[in-house]
């Protein structure tokens, strides 16, 4: 009889010892367990670094579950260690997950800036079960990556997550905005993957998404034909590129307007061209850049190539100190053109002169005619006595009127307009943004007009198909 109480005594305490030993180890090797219990629960953990080779495959492989239990000893000791790396002052961060101090298991902290004084939380086993369509732009770093941060696109703005409490229970939540980000980058170390790989497909979809775009057309747009001295350039020294200008006569001239309506008109005409898929937008008018421009690429992701007069190479060529400028009421009275003339009129005398009626004369045909060499005469005798040797020309309809002004003008007064480096610019944002066209085949170049297309027709020497269209 004693020796059948001794043996059930001793199989309750074998029993005991391995139930002990189960709520101890549950969960973790016996190689992990060591690593774990090397330190007190408070001591930091070595942060795994993708620099070294043996860390980086580590950090690459694929984390397991882990059973919740508020009784595991190990487990807690690990959560505890675990949080003690994320708020260490050498490796301090928003959050960590497991495999980055070597522990494959599906646990990771986060920093909740979504709740009051943004706690730190543990939770194991986080899933995403749903991300959403829009996407959310933000710089991210990681523990891991050494001394380097990059901005990604492609991170979902809300998620729907589902995980264990330390306690044991499942629960269900929905997360959005910064907070979504540390989630969706953590839960990502479970799977083995790091935000560069992110990055690398964002690279890899956008040479995608640009070489699809190469041959879409530069869209041009000005508030009639005058625009269309502006496309020569560009046709001249991107002679591959398709192009699409819109003339809006209806609405010219932009000069006389006030800058709200300036600003709606180019975004009207901003639209237009994207809804023709146009992959960049010269602004060939300058009262819509200096009045319209910093909104249009504020509110629009595609490259904007703006112009404005040539003040600087004017104000520093001059010999005589004293320089003409020709523009619109649009243009001379923009902030963008009184802060760049305010630079230079300290030392050089800037005679400006709003060309009223110039626009008019060219849009109804009458670019060479008695008024408008009545009307330059008007405009620039007073630049000729103020012994000007340098006239800049503010209105991308001026160049037009070339023939006049240099018969009127001085020969030793040099007319700069802003043509060519409009041209120089679009090419080098196309290059920056992989856009350029490199077919070989002959480029397709279309002209809209809401006005009359007689005077683009005599403009472009008829040599192209005036297309009438309502916009």
């Amino acid at each position: 009889m004693k020796n059948k109480i001794y043996t059930l005594l001793l199989l309750i305490i074998l029993a005991s010892c391995s139930s002990s030993k189960s709520l101890t180890n549950q969960s973790f090797s016996k190689e992990q367990t060591q690593l774990i219990s090397s330190a007190d629960s408070l001591v930091p953990m070595r942060v795994f670094k993708i620099t070294n080779k043996k860390d980086s495959l580590l950090l690459r492989s694929k984390s397991a579950y882990v059973k919740p239990s508020p009784n595991n000893v190990v487990l807690k000791t690990f959560v505890n260690r675990l949080y003690a790396t994320v708020r260490d002052s050498i490796s301090m961060g928003v959050g960590i997950a497991a495999p980055q101090v070597g522990i494959l298991k599906n646990i990771i902290w986060v920093q909740r800036f979504d709740k009051e004084n943004h706690p730190f939380e543990v939770y194991l086993n986080p899933r995403i079960t749903k991300y959403s369509t829009e996407k959310q732009s933000v710089k991210e770093g990681c523990l891991s990556i050494p001394n380097r941060s990059d901005m990604l696109n492609s991170r979902s703005f809300l998620i729907e997550i589902e995980y264990d409490t330390m306690n044991a229970e499942h629960k269900n939540e929905t997360i959005s905005d910064f907070t979504a980000v540390i989630f969706q980058h953590e839960i990502d170390h479970l799977s083995g993957i790091l935000y560069l790989d992110h990055l690398e497909k964002e690279i890899r979809d956008a040479k995608k998404t640009s070489f699809k775009m190469n041959k879409n057309s530069i869209g041009i747009f000005d508030s009639g034909v005058g625009g269309t001295s502006i496309w020569k350039e560009i046709n001249a020294l991107l002679p591959n590129e398709n192009t699409l200008y819109l003339a809006d006569s209806k609405h010219a001239p932009y000069g006389s307007k006030g800058k709200d309506a300036i600003i709606n008109l180019s975004i009207k005409n901003t639209e237009y061209l994207l809804n023709q898929n146009c992959k960049i937008i010269v602004v060939a008018c300058n009262t819509a850049t200096t009045n319209a421009i910093d909104y249009l690429r504020a509110q629009y992701k595609i490259p904007f190539i703006g112009i404005e007069p040539a003040i600087k190479p004017a104000a520093l060529q001059t010999k005589t100190n004293a320089i003409g400028i020709l523009a619109t009421k649009g243009t001379l009275s923009s902030a963008l053109f009184s802060k760049t003339a305010g630079i230079f009129s300290k030392s050089v005398h800037i005679i400006e002169q709003v060309g009223e009626g110039i626009v008019d004369l060219i849009e109804t045909g009458k670019l060479d005619s008695p008024e408008m060499r009545s009307l330059l005469k008007i405009y620039l005798n007073p630049m000729i006595t103020a012994n000007i040797d340098h006239l800049v020309l503010g209105c991308t309809h001026y160049p037009y009127l070339m023939p006049l002004l240099l018969d009127i003008l001085p020969n030793h007064v040099k007319i700069i307009d802003s043509g060519e480096a409009v041209a120089r610019q679009t090419k080098a944002i196309l290059q920056q943004n992989n856009l350029l066209n490199t077919s070989t085949s002959l480029a397709k170049n279309r002209f809209l007009t809401n006005g009359n297309p007689e005077t683009m027709n005599t403009l472009l020497n008829q040599k192209f198909n005036i297309e009438i269209a309502d916009f």
